[in-house]
């Protein structure tokens, strides 16, 4: 998964885990929690952490696969995700940013799995100490990537998961 600010050097993070749990079979919208490890900017080695501080991501289904179908980045109140690098400190409040996730139905272990893409941008984030490459206070970012997502049930073993959309796509 990569995250660009203005246009400068990404992001880059070379170990990212999604978790999320529903305990219905059919579900509009499901939290994911992202877990991002080794993470720095290009070039400069893994020497940025990135502290969620509660902050997920709210996934709603819409009406096609295809289509960008919205995610929210939602944080706890009063606090915001933290990306630490030796220079500076930025921080990413929750907002909904434009673009979303496409998804289409794929095969792991078996079973139904879905393989998402996210292509979303004008995330706003905020530079809260240090020096940075970028100046200023208030830059807009871009999240792009892909990731499979894949069902398991309480006992372990793999379920089939399947997003439709309410138009059936």
């Amino acid at each position: 998964t990569k995250l660009s600010i203005d246009g400068g050097t990404p992001i880059d993070c070379t170990k990212v885990t999604d978790s999320g749990t529903t305990t219905t079979s059919t579900a509009t919208e499901v939290t994911i929690v992202p877990t991002f490890l080794e993470c720095g900017t290009e070039g400069a080695g893994h020497n940025m952490t990135v502290d969620m501080n509660g902050c997920h991501y709210l996934v709603r289904i819409g009406k096609s696969a295809g289509g960008h179908n919205t995610i929210q980045f939602v944080c706890p109140t009063g606090l915001s995700a933290r990306l630490t690098h030796p220079n500076c400190t930025i921080a990413i409040p929750a907002q909904t940013p434009s673009g979303g996730l496409s998804y289409t139905t794929t095969t792991e272990n078996g079973k139904h799995a879905l393989t998402v893409d996210v292509t979303v941008s004008g995330i706003t984030a905020h530079y809260e100490g240090g020096i940075c490459v970028f100046l200023g206070t208030s830059h807009s970012a871009t999240i792009n990537g892909s990731v499979t997502i894949a069902g398991i049930n309480t006992a372990g073993s793999p379920v089939n998961i399947t997003a439709t959309g309410s138009s059936g796509s």
